[in-house]
């Protein structure tokens, strides 16, 4: 927000503050004040390892961040000054890996944030770790070595992924590290697929520009099967070319799964669905399909992945999930820090297609946050075709997601015969789901889209989609709060019937939607908010005003990975 938006410190008093100490704004992109020293950095954490101890902690947002402070002592309640200095970690960073410490001694830690005009946040309180004996086996993989048991050393390494799996067993507290070196593993080198991951056998590649698991469209490329040890890693490849009608073209994850897929790039895979009924049947998860497990999934590239009708003679064919579906009881993942985008989900006559970017069932409670969710579609092939919803994200079946801090941008939806209806970047249907602090824009069929639901939307910015705002239907009864509604082709709030009415509507900014501010119970559309709140009684202290975005007609996307810390700055 630049100086001077109405929207800046206008936010619910009983609201949190803004990072910069200052009453909440409205809307997910706050203006930063940068007079003050930046803010102490929050949840930090220690966790000890073989010979080192890894810290992690939640990113400042401040857009004047220049580093993190990193102080170490072997004192309990210790004072950080210079000599316990240790490192300064990159403003974009949250991380850091320290070595140099010896196992068995115990270590204590705090760390400050600091800006580009030297000034310092206060101190973290002081967290500690004893790092200890852990044996690591490690392995190595490469396309030009030679699949046999007296292999495997850095020298002398295994042909395939497939064999090293087959090879490496771990016991006790012992983990295990298959280093696979640059090239394409395929079927035509001999790898299997799917392959199997094992528990506590961490597979490492050596980018994911460079090493590449490709399928060929024989079966999933990666299963994870009860990988129970969250230490157990897939990090630095491109898995591409699954296909699996069943679900998970690129990865399946199922059976209580907690592992953590890092840093690849997930890509043009497949759930081909050639079913022929008037009885429908959808299948999940053309990139990424978890199922009653709850993994880590961050800093993925996710895109062109496909789910659903093969094509338009399979009636009864749909698709849930085009890029990630995430399903059942039992699954809690945390997904952050992914690029979700050119995925579809497809139906035809009968079947339905859900979750253009990500797909949310079966009473799964995903956390979905700091994510660039853009440019995935549904695309409908039969006129008869089944409802499409949530071009960008689909949440239903009493799932209880939390959305937060993500951009959810460009999202379609199309017709080959008949037409679309309902899609939205964000479908909620059936759920009691939040979503604070995001960009929902220039979405097809409106930006958020409520059915049966009664949401938390809070401090969200909702602009320029190509039909309302936020769309109420079937009995939903949100809390709207401190949000922007601004830009968008039809009305900023619109409620569909009589039973759409919110809790509560209060401290949002309205600003040129073009039909109307607000549409109640489909039946009478307000033009400001002096009618709107004295006619609607669940409406107050909400009010209007060009909200003065920075560089943000332009391109929504662009603007929030900058003022979130992906790239380039932002002042506001």
């Amino acid at each position: 927000l630049l100086q001077g938006s109405p929207a800046i410190n206008a936010g619910a008093p009983n609201t949190p503050f803004d990072p910069d100490g200052s009453r909440a704004d409205i809307g997910a992109l706050p203006f930063f004040d940068t007079s003050g020293a930046p803010k102490t950095p929050r949840n930090l954490r220690a966790v000890p390892g073989n010979s080192q101890v890894a810290l992690t902690w939640s990113a400042n947002i401040e857009p004047d961040l220049a580093y993190y402070a990193i102080y170490r002592s072997q004192s309990s309640g210790f004072v950080p000054s210079s000599g316990d200095s240790i490192a300064r970690v990159n403003a974009l960073d949250s991380t850091y890996l320290d070595i140099g410490v010896t196992n068995g001694n115990t270590y204590y830690y705090r760390i400050c944030a600091v800006d580009s005009y030297w000034k310092k946040s206060d101190f973290t309180a002081e967290v500690s770790a004893t790092p200890h004996e852990v044996t690591t086996w490690h392995y190595y993989v490469d396309d030009s070595g030679v699949n046999a048991p007296e292999r495997g050393s850095q020298s002398s390494p295994w042909k395939t992924v497939t064999y090293a799996l087959s090879r490496v067993y771990v016991t006790g507290g012992d983990y295990a590290v298959i280093h696979v070196s640059p090239g394409t593993y395929s079927r035509s080198l001999g790898e299997v697929f799917p392959i199997s991951v094992k528990n506590k056998v961490s597979l490492l590649g050596a980018g994911a520009e460079t090493t590449i698991l490709d399928a060929s469209g024989s079966g999933s490329v990666l299963k994870c099967v009860a990988i129970s040890d969250s230490a157990t890693h897939v990090e630095g490849f491109t898995i591409r070319n699954g296909s699996n009608s069943s679900g998970g073209g690129g990865i399946f994850i199922t059976a209580g799964s907690s592992l953590t897929i890092a840093n690849n790039i997930i890509t043009v895979n497949k759930v081909p669905v050639t079913y022929v009924s008037t009885t429908p049947k959808s299948e999940l998860g053309g990139g990424i399909y978890i199922l009653n497990s709850s993994p880590k999934i961050l800093n993925n590239t996710i895109s062109d992945n496909w789910v659903g009708a093969a094509d338009l003679f399979n009636t009864g064919s749909g698709g849930w999930g085009g890029g990630v579906a995430i399903y059942g009881d039992d699954s809690a993942p945390i997904f952050r820090g992914n690029i979700i985008t050119g995925n579809t989900a497809i139906n035809t006559a009968f079947a339905t297609a859900y979750g253009g970017g990500i797909y949310v069932g079966g009473n799964a409670s995903p956390t979905i946050v700091q994510n660039n969710i853009t440019g995935n579609s549904l695309r409908q092939l039969g006129a008869t075709s089944g409802p499409t919803r949530g071009g960008g994200i689909y949440i239903g079946a009493q799932a209880t997601a939390v959305v937060a801090n993500d951009s959810i941008a460009n999202n379609t939806a199309s017709a080959m015969y008949g037409s679309v209806k309902a899609c939205a970047g964000i479908f909620l249907d059936g759920t009691f789901a939040s979503i604070s602090n995001t960009v929902v824009a220039k979405n097809d069929f409106g930006g958020i889209h409520l059915s049966l639901s009664s949401p938390k939307i809070v401090n969200n910015t909702i602009v320029y989609n190509k039909q309302d705002g936020i769309y109420l239907s079937n009995v939903s009864m949100p809390t709207l709060i401190n949000n922007i509604l601004a830009f968008n082709a039809r009305d900023g709030i619109h409620e569909d019937s009589y039973g759409d009415d919110p809790d509560v509507v209060s401290y949002n900014l309205f600003y040129s939607n073009e039909s109307s501010l607000y549409y109640d119970e489909g039946s009478k559309r307000y033009y400001n908010v002096q009618n709107l709140h004295n006619e609607v009684p669940e409406c107050s202290n909400n009010i209007e005003g060009d909200p003065l975005f920075v560089d943000f007609r332009a391109e929504p996307a662009a603007e929030i990975r900058r003022s979130r810390g992906f790239g380039g700055s932002c002042s506001g």
